[in-house]
């Protein structure tokens, strides 16, 4: 099942009507005191983009109307797609 925020991009990756593409991608763990001003200059200087917050529930709140948010929780679910989430996750490499 497509999730919500994909249902306007066709088989060609084009986003539907209302917005050129390609969109605007941030990725936050943990509240930043800049996120919602970022958000928001984004938004101006870019009116027709589509602008994507993927975040945890600590920085949902600086979308305010400026960008679609995705919870990291959303996405995934895979055993190593949580070991990735946790801190330096991704800096437990296997050897080889």
């Amino acid at each position: 099942m497509m999730p919500d925020y994909l249902a306007e991009v066709d088989a060609t990756g084009t986003i539907g009507p209302g917005f050129s593409d390609p969109p605007i991608i941030f990725i936050s763990y943990s509240p930043a005191h800049y996120l919602q001003w970022t958000l928001a200059i984004s938004r101006r200087s870019n009116p027709s983009k589509r602008i994507f917050l993927l975040g945890d529930a600590t920085n949902k709140r600086s979308v305010r109307g400026v960008a679609e948010f995705v919870d990291f929780e959303s996405l995934g679910g895979t055993e190593k797609e949580r070991t990735f989430q946790q801190p330096a996750g991704w800096a437990r490499l296997e050897k080889n």
